[in-house]
């Protein structure tokens, strides 16, 4: 069975920010129950290392146990084919693992098309729930719903 309890608020806990390379940064929030990637740009590097570290944390995770996170794109200044495809790797990973992503965008029209082109690919997965806000602090909301 998963758990997919609420998670209390978090309080008085610090936030460790990783630098995993010069255009990706890493949090773990709620003692570790949910992970924020930051991603600063599209570079090859960038999206390897971003994909890496997705794909470590994910198979490093108990199969029973929701994983919670956000993407927070904001920052990269959209996306590339070669962007695409490893994110499709990232989504592919471990699927017996529910995981429920909250995908941090700017509000932007070729934005709006991404989303919709992801939410059609979501209906095709039920261990996969994605959604889409412009802020942060909206993500984390979702999430600790």
């Amino acid at each position: 069975m998963v758990n997919t309890q609420s998670i209390a608020p978090q309080v008085n806990t610090p936030i460790i920010v990783e630098q995993l390379s010069s255009g990706v940064t890493r949090e773990w929030l709620h003692d570790r129950q949910i992970v924020v990637y930051t991603v600063k740009d599209v570079r090859r590097e960038t999206i390897d290392t971003w994909t890496e570290a997705f794909k470590s944390d994910i198979g490093n995770w108990p199969a029973d146990r929701l994983f919670r996170v956000i993407q927070d794109l904001r920052l990269a200044g959209g996306t590339t084919p070669y962007g695409r495809a490893r994110g499709q790797e990232m989504f592919r990973t471990r699927p017996e693992v529910r995981v429920w992503t909250a995908l941090v965008l700017p509000d932007t029209f070729v934005n709006t098309l991404i989303r919709l082109f992801v939410r059609a690919q979501a209906t095709r997965n039920g261990t996969r729930i994605r959604e889409f806000f412009t802020t942060r602090e909206e993500a984390l909301t979702w999430l600790l719903r």
